[in-house]
Order: structure tokens, then sequence, then C-alpha cells
């Protein structure tokens, strides 16, 4: 299977400080991948330079193919970002969230709805989608963070395209 991402001999300072250290990795097509390290490991800095918010003191990236410092406007159209914090609005029911954000990259209901029932059906959020998101636990914020990507990255690509063109 090929490698989606691929990182070698990362390197990234501030000031005096070795924020990543040498790191290298790779993750393949189809395979979950995370982070875990103690408070200033360098997981938030390593994940800012993969979203080309950070360029690199050393090291080669590459991300579906496309080489970050080079091709930054391709990666950003393929990388999508769950924030540790919440994002969606804790006053409207998950279903309304869902919606809301889908309307943004596509028009045709029925493309809506065929990638609604199937981020449901996977990550088993249909009970949840009459529920305010304030009520539900922070797991279950999660998933609908998750879906509300899933659904977004599957749509053609229409206004995140423009915030990223600055």
């Amino acid at each position: 299977m090929e490698d989606i991402i691929k990182v070698e001999h990362l390197v990234k300072h501030f000031k005096n400080v070795k924020a990543v250290d040498d790191i290298s990795f790779s993750v393949k097509k189809g395979e979950l991948f995370g982070f875990l390290g103690v408070n200033g490991a360098g997981k938030s800095t390593t994940i800012n330079m993969l979203c080309t918010l950070f360029a690199p003191d050393q090291g080669k990236v590459t991300i579906c193919g496309y080489e970050l410092g080079k091709d930054n406007n391709a990666i950003r159209l393929r990388l999508g970002v769950v924030f540790q914090h919440n994002t969606l609005d804790d006053r409207l029911a998950i279903r309304q969230n869902l919606l809301s954000r889908a309307y943004l990259y596509e028009k045709d209901k029925s493309i809506i709805k065929k990638n609604l029932d199937m981020v449901c059906d996977t990550l088993d959020i249909g009970p949840l989608l009459d529920r305010q998101y304030r009520h539900l636990s922070g797991g279950q914020k999660r998933r609908c963070e998750t879906c509300e990507y899933i659904i977004t990255a599957q749509l053609p690509i229409r206004k995140s395209q423009l915030f990223w063109m600055f």
C-alpha cells in the first residue's frame, strides 16, 4: 500500500528551543495514525507543519504525493482537521450543524443526504442527529466533529479553496 504521508528527518526550532528533533514516519493509505507524547514533545508543531502553517527548518514531507514547501496549496486542498476544541454550534441539533456545513460545499440536496446517511451509519451517530450539540458527551462531540469533516471533505471544495488562496 502506498504512503499517503511521508516525513523524513523533520526538524523545527523556535529560537533556542528545538520543538521537533529529527522525526521520520510514514502513514499508509487507509491507516489510522495518531501522535502521543508528553506536553512539549512537538506533536502540535508537527501537525502545524503538515498542515502548512509552519515551515520546517529541515526535512522532507510529502502528502498525497505533494511536497511540503513546493505544493502547499495542493496539500491544503487534501487535508482536513478535527480540532481539539469544539467548532460546531452548541445551540443547534447535530443534523442542523452538519447540514449547514455541508451546504457551504454542495447545493445538491441528494448528494448531501447521501453523504450524511453514509457518515451517520459509519460513525453511528444516527441516534444523536436530533440532539443539541451542547447536550452530548465529549466523545460524542468528537464523533460529530469528525462527521462534519468527512461530509465536507467528500463534497466538491468551493469555499475552502477561497480561504486558502489568500
